[in-house]
């Protein structure tokens, strides 16, 4: 036995393979014997072998089994694709090492594939207080969208990632909200500047609280300034009585910080005669944010809108109006971006898709990347920051887009991101290794000519990811999208039908529109409800549409594709449109957001 571990240590695998061999034929029930034998099939790759003396050997030895044994039994488990058995011997690793925080993140990553969210986030939490490291601060909030309970010594760490963008912004304000609403006070100026809040009743709160405010009750200035940061992302989207805008016209130039924070949160101070002045003030740093989001950084947009390129005409007629519609509500008004450490290509799709061969990537080491309609950045952003090596062109309709988009970018840091206008169907002679075009095609006229530029624009054997609209997804917002035919697409009119959805009583089909976070702002309101142009698919529409790519998948929750294998196990790579078709039709809120999928063209 000691003569195949030394072998294993020195790197003879061959030569260990049969000494551990000798030694299991010798004494074949031996767990000693066992597990030598089943680390140096594992060693050699040879996984179906590995597994059962592993897993005999561990078993027999109990608590004196090693957690790295343990491990690498869970890492022979993955290759077998049997997560519920790398779970069962990652928790066998944490237990015998409990302080090896790289044992507690993988298992959270395990757990959260087999969508057993709570303990998963249990697990990434003790990860993070072993080695806060990107990727426990990315498994901790995964993990956190879907669990079922939250507990509120959470409160800290959840604030912190609001504040410091470890993630999905819309999975760490539910986190928020839920600590929130069981009496953790402290997360709430995070939550109120982290972004557009997606939750009627806390608008409907924070409407009574920014009212109560301007009466005259009690405030102090943090939670002031965070409901004027929070209205002014939403586009001061909340209703206002006549009797407030009365007050508000009657406000006299503000003295102090509090007034200036009351005025904040009905008025965007950049639009105001005394922005000037306000720039001057010597003001707490509470106040001194809210002056250099609503007066500094509006400025800072409009100059670097002036500044971007153009690669194309625009079209006139559909191009025409949807580009006026994102110059008068560039979409989305995003504060933060969650970036990662930059990884290889083919090892982000290999994550991905992991049961899915995928053909050679033309220039993977460093992709040139087209964002077709990067709209305000967010997803440019992401993008340029996900790929290592990438060169990233990311184009749009919209110059006020494109000078919010540049701002942010410059504000990251990022270096290998370009911006320029272009319609892109006047997009010629370019080529791209991989474009990512979600959320475009299906507001162009016709969308096969858009999909036809971009097969012409992508190179063989080049990857596209698209985002397309369901039509069983946008059900729920029909009633909705009919009652806003009968409001101005304006300021005033969106506020308006904001209101009327809001007034709704329960069960009024038109509250669809509440379930969709697009609704908690007026440029992300009109979007979702109001658009100049959209077209709706079906998964049949889906696959003419892409005829001629490779299909490699939804991007999709784990618990979405457990219950997709549940229902055709034939299928394990999840790549039948078919299937999917008839798991929709089941599952009709599947993709309610958008089908979001990547392809590959023929070499």
């Amino acid at each position: 036995m000691t003569d195949a571990r030394q072998l294993i240590r020195e790197g003879r695998k061959t030569e260990a393979l049969v000494a551990a061999q000798a030694a299991h034929q010798r004494a074949p029930n031996d767990p000693d014997a066992q597990l030598v034998l089943g680390i140096a099939y594992a060693i050699l790759g040879q996984a179906e072998a590995a597994e059962p003396l592993l897993a005999a050997g561990l078993t027999a030895l109990g608590p004196a089994g090693e957690g790295r044994h343990w491990r690498l039994l869970g890492q022979i488990r993955n290759g077998l694709n049997d997560a519920p058995g790398e779970a069962e011997a990652l928790r066998a690793a944490t237990d015998r090492e409990p302080g090896e925080a790289v044992n507690w993140l993988r298992l959270a990553s395990v757990l959260i594939d087999l969508g057993r969210r709570d303990e998963a986030l249990a697990a990434a939490t003790t990860a993070i207080s072993l080695d806060e490291t990107p990727e426990a601060r990315r498994l901790y909030v995964e993990a956190l969208k879907g669990a079922s309970v939250v507990d509120v010594s959470a409160a800290p760490l959840v604030k912190r990632a609001l504040e410091e963008s470890w993630g999905h912004t819309e999975t760490l304000q539910g986190a928020a909200i839920y600590l929130y609403r069981a009496g953790s006070t402290e997360v709430l100026p995070a939550l109120l500047t982290s972004g557009p809040i997606r939750e009627a009743r806390l608008e409907q709160e924070f409407t009574a609280l920014r009212r109560d405010a301007l009466n005259g009750a009690d405030a102090d200035l943090e939670l002031l300034a965070g409901l004027a940061v929070q209205a002014f992302i939403t586009e001061y989207a909340w209703i206002e009585t006549p009797e407030e805008r009365a007050k508000v016209e009657g406000l006299p130039p503000a003295a102090t910080a509090e007034a200036l924070m009351k005025l904040a949160s009905y008025r965007a101070l950049g639009d105001l005669p005394n922005a000037d002045a306000w720039l001057a003030a010597d003001l707490p740093e509470a106040a001194r944010r809210v002056v250099q989001q609503q007066i500094v950084e509006p400025r800072r947009d409009r100059a670097a809108a002036a500044a971007i390129s153009t690669l194309t005409p625009i079209r006139a007629g559909v191009s025409a109006a949807v580009r006026a519609q994102y110059e008068e509500n560039p979409y989305p008004r995003w504060v933060s971006a969650p970036v990662r450490q930059p990884q290889p290509l083919d090892r982000t799709l290999a994550v991905l898709f992991p049961r899915v061969r995928i053909g050679p990537i033309p220039g993977a080491a460093a992709p040139e990347i087209l964002v077709a309609g990067c709209g305000s950045g967010q997803h440019a952003v992401q993008v340029a920051a996900r790929y290592a090596g990438a060169r990233v062109l990311a184009i749009d309709l919209s110059r006020a887009s494109l000078g919010y988009a540049k701002r942010k970018s410059d504000e990251l840091g990022l270096t290998n991101l370009t911006y320029a206008q272009a319609d892109l169907l006047e997009l010629h002679d370019r080529s791209f290794d991989v474009i990512e075009c979600a959320g475009v095609l299906h507001h162009l006229e016709d969308p096969a000519e858009g999909m036809g530029v971009l097969t012409r624009l992508l190179r063989p054997g080049g990857l596209l990811t698209l985002g397309l609209y369901s039509r069983l997804g946008r059900r729920r917002l029909e009633p909705a999208r009919a009652l806003a035919k009968t409001y101005p697409r304006t300021p005033d009119g969106i506020r308006a039908l904001r209101q009327a959805i809001l007034a709704a009583p329960n069960g009024d089909p038109v509250r669809g529109a509440l379930t969709a976070g697009d609704f908690f702002s007026l440029s992300t309101c009109r979007d979702l409800l109001m658009h100049v142009q959209e077209h709706q698919f079906d998964m049949a529409e889906l696959r003419a549409l892409i005829q001629g790519y490779r299909f490699l998948g939804f991007v999709q929750p784990p618990e979405v594709l457990i219950a997709y294998r549940e229902m055709f196990p034939d299928d394990p790579a999840a790549v039948d449109l078919r299937n999917w078709g008839a798991f929709e039709e089941k599952n009709p809120e599947t993709f309610r957001a958008m089908y979001q999928f990547w392809l590959q063209k023929p070499a």
